[in-house]
């Protein structure tokens, strides 16, 4: 076997889903065939930091949303939406109301 060096890896293909989020702007919606793809759809959004929602059309398709960026969606808060300096606190509120103590 020959070593080769300074040969440039090859950039990554995105998938369709992952392709078309990325070009979507705030307001853009596209109609997604089944439950199961809108589903992945949704788990791409996320992983992506891509703020969606999505409705059921009479139809029994699903139409998903690109919405606008938002600090809840920026990439210096978690999941639940809480940035890590508000964390620092000690009591964060739930979606719930309720008042979780911090350990």
């Amino acid at each position: 076997m020959e070593i080769h060096k300074g040969i440039p890896l090859p950039a990554r293909r995105a998938d369709k889903r992952t392709s078309v989020l990325l070009r979507m702007e705030a307001g853009d919606s596209i109609v997604v065939p089944d439950y199961d793809e809108m589903n992945r759809l949704s788990t791409t959004a996320r992983y992506h930091g891509v703020p969606i929602t999505r409705r059921r059309q009479p139809d029994g398709t699903y139409r998903v949303w690109r919405l606008e960026d938002s600090p809840r969606h920026s990439a210096n808060t978690n999941h639940d939406g809480v940035s890590p300096e508000r964390r620092k606190v000690g009591r964060v509120s739930s979606a719930k109301g309720k008042t979780a103590r911090r350990r």
